[in-house]
């Protein structure tokens, strides 16, 4: 068991859409980043979004956060910052993948595929296909040869596809004929905007790998778990950890979901953050526990990496 442990008691979840946007550039080196490393001296942080791992190591290298949990994929993957560490993954069939990839192009849907250490975007239309990659936070390989795409889907392990459709017209049949065959294929499709989707193994999501977590920090409260959609929303994670706050940037993910979704300025979120954590209390925490610094406290050459078919997500 990790030393950490005997001290911290509270996981603080930041739940992120990157991208070239004023969010991710805050997480980077705005006001939330400097929150961010205050927390991570003295609770778990988790950072969680539908985007690659890839993506979110390179938020957290340029952020300069050291202790800091990643759940990337919308869930699949779990990754460790501080040991470099995966300690669960789950990617999709390769059958599945196969039949997701030419299903989409034959649909003409521009397709972002995550795999191991990359992220690759196919589309028939070049132009394209390098637009979409501009939006992203990473440099993005780019192909419009489907051949290729297929040769790199059959030598990589893919834990998601984001699937793009310009016309929201036509992405509208297309994404309910693709419901029709999660079953067959053994996935789950997850709407992200109006004229995109994700899909990933039906096994995953934000939620499910947010409890291996606290189960790997002996956190069995889900009132110690402190919720924050910051640009992105995950329904389960929102109903079951009551200590959340959505902000306005995920206003639109989260009418998608619920109507009754209330969400705050991003500011206000902040605010929140800064009080809870502004230097009188965290002072007095350092008293209470006896608090050392991160670099003495942190020993993760025993930390359990989990096997896919461990844990249960019945913690009560």
């Amino acid at each position: 068991m990790s030393k950490i442990n005997n001290f911290f008691t509270k996981i603080y979840v930041f739940d992120i859409n990157p991208g070239n946007d004023d969010v991710t550039k805050d997480v980077i080196m705005g006001r939330l980043s400097k929150i961010i490393k205050v927390i991570e001296q003295n609770q778990f942080v988790v950072l969680v979004s539908h985007s690659s791992l890839k993506v979110l190591r390179k938020i957290v290298k340029d952020a300069k956060l050291k202790h800091c949990y990643i759940i990337s994929d919308n869930g699949a993957r779990i990754y460790n910052a501080s040991s470099g560490k995966i300690l669960w993954e789950k990617p999709i069939d390769e059958t599945a993948a196969l039949s997701v990839s030419r299903i989409a192009a034959t649909n003409d849907l521009l397709q972002l595929a995550s795999y191991k250490n990359n992220e690759l975007v196919y589309s028939f239309d070049q132009l394209s296909a390098h637009s979409f990659a501009k939006m992203h936070y990473i440099n993005l390989i780019t192909t419009n040869n489907f051949s290729n795409y297929k040769d790199q889907i059959i030598k990589n392990r893919i834990y998601s596809f984001l699937c793009f459709q310009h016309n929201a017209y036509d992405f509208e049949n297309i994404y309910s004929n693709f419901l029709t065959l999660q079953d067959d294929l053994n996935v789950k499709l997850l709407k992200i905007s109006e004229s995109s989707f994700q899909v990933f193994h039906k096994d995953v999501c934000k939620y499910k790998s947010l409890i291996k977590i606290m189960k790997l920090k002996n956190i069995t409260d889900f009132k110690n778990v402190y919720y924050y959609g910051l640009n992105s929303i995950d329904f389960e994670c929102y109903n079951t950890f009551k200590n959340h706050l959505i902000s306005i940037y995920a206003y639109y993910e989260a009418k998608m979901v619920s109507k009754n979704i209330y969400t705050v300025p991003y500011n206000s979120i902040l605010d929140s953050l800064l009080l809870t954590f502004k230097k009188s209390n965290i002072n007095k925490l350092k008293r209470k526990n006896s608090f050392k610094t991160p670099d003495t406290l942190i020993d993760n050459v025993d930390e359990k990496i989990f096997n896919t078919e461990e844990i249960s997500i019945d913690l009560q």
